[in-house]
């Protein structure tokens, strides 16, 4: 999927982590499941990180709150973006 490989360039120059969660994380592992998004985990700590990827990838915020910020890019075609945030600790074990 080539939005997820343009977050992981972009991520990486801005030096922050995710992991992919929902149903895109469940159909890498061959369990088949329909979505109608891209699901990710990201340490709270980097929310304002995200938001300004997210911007320049041309994707606006529509929802947001401290666990969880919803982001939709106004193409079509684009998958809506979902992130959860969580603690530094706990992130960095699941991350691990």
């Amino acid at each position: 999927m080539e939005i997820l490989r343009i977050i992981s360039s972009y991520s990486k120059r801005l030096d922050i982590s995710f992991v992919l969660i929902g149903g895109h994380a469940v159909n890498f592992y061959g369990l088949s499941r329909q979505t109608g998004d891209i699901d990710l985990l990201t340490d709270r700590a980097q929310k304002s990180k995200w938001a300004s990827l997210l911007s320049e990838l041309k994707y606006n915020i529509f929802k947001d709150d401290t666990s969880f910020s919803r982001f939709k890019n106004e193409r079509i075609d684009a998958w809506p973006i979902d992130i959860m945030y969580t603690d530094s600790d706990s992130f960095r074990k699941i991350f691990d």
